[in-house]
């Protein structure tokens, strides 16, 4: 029998049946007896035969992409065509059923990029769908949707020095002084032309799946040390021109506190939205989060070579604390 192996994402403890070469695994003297996480390959899928569907996450032509199901025995994550995760009513035991076909970086991904997140909301945490760096100043998040350019934006500071504090995932720690967040693991997930710009031939990388050609490069130099929370200073909602718009400008805009609070809404994950329960404790922490963190609107240019100007932009903007 294959001995598991211990890695820390999203300040958890997971331990896997599988090997993750995306993530560095905890030495044996850093491991707890008991892990936050046990994930598994294989199980009965017939056990989740029935129950409500609770989640339903589409793909832009109105295409299923996952369908969350609350059963008798937990919940069931399907990716269309590609595997389903089956998690126990507390989140703390998750295995995966998917066809011969699929390879194992898909699954690979799916746990640690689609699963993990809204598993944190059914475990009592919150998380923004963003990308996060840390500066001199506390963490610095990019929300926006898919192709705005969140993990490229995170590539230009990391370039620099700047460590890498989640590429997807931001877990919020909801602190009596303030808001801070938790580093998710180390790594970024880009096209071939951000990392061609940022990267180059320099860096080895990992395929991220078998839908997209992303690729994965390591961020583990620079964020060894990085494992504790940090304050989160600002958040930047990224926005680029529309179809057929004229060029955009760097610019940053400050939002209303009501304006705030919408765009984190947008950018939140959920499990199970028939939970009134999650609900009205994910409101609370996003109002805290709204009246307390500066949300700023990020104008952001198409044109990679501007990336400096955006980035002296945001950091001159962080140093008005």
């Amino acid at each position: 029998m294959r001995q598991h192996q211990r890695y820390r994402v999203c300040g958890m403890q997971i331990s896997s049946s599988i090997p993750f070469p995306e993530l560095r695994a905890l030495p044996k003297d850093k491991e707890a007896n008991c892990p936050d996480m046990e994930f598994e390959i294989g199980g009965d899928i017939s056990l989740h035969d029935s129950g409500q569907v609770v989640m339903i996450t589409e793909e832009p032509d109105g295409t299923p992409w996952m369908t969350c199901t609350r059963t008798p025995h937990g919940y069931r994550l399907r990716f269309t065509n590609i595997a389903d995760f089956l998690v126990d009513p507390s989140g703390r035991r998750v295995s995966c059923v998917a066809p011969p076909g699929t390879p194992p970086e898909t699954i690979r991904h799916l746990f640690l990029d689609q699963v993990i997140p809204p598993l944190l909301n059914l475990r009592g945490a919150e998380a923004l769908h963003a990308s996060a760096i840390a500066s001199a100043h506390g963490a610095c998040a990019f929300i926006g949707m898919s192709g705005q350019g969140k993990s490229t934006l995170a590539s230009a500071f990391h370039v620099i020095g700047h460590p890498i504090l989640c590429d997807d995932c931001l877990v919020l720690k909801d602190d009596p002084d303030s808001i801070l967040v938790q580093p998710a693991y180390p790594g970024l997930r880009l096209w071939d032309d951000s990392r061609g710009e940022f990267f180059g031939n320099r860096r080895s990388t990992l395929p991220v799946s078998h839908y997209n050609d992303k690729r994965r490069i390591s961020t583990h130099a620079s964020d060894s040390a990085n494992s504790d929370c940090l304050p989160l200073r600002r958040i930047y909602s990224l926005f680029r021109r529309e179809a057929g718009g004229s060029a955009v400008q760097p610019k940053i805009e400050p939002l209303s506190i009501r304006d705030a609070l919408v765009e984190l809404i947008s950018y939140t994950f959920r499990l199970d939205l028939t939970d009134q329960t999650m609900i009205l404790r994910q409101m609370r922490v996003l109002e805290r989060v709204a009246r307390e963190v500066p949300v700023r609107r990020l104008h952001l240019p198409d044109d990679l070579g501007l990336l400096p100007e955006v980035r002296a932009l945001i950091l001159q903007d962080l140093g008005q604390d």
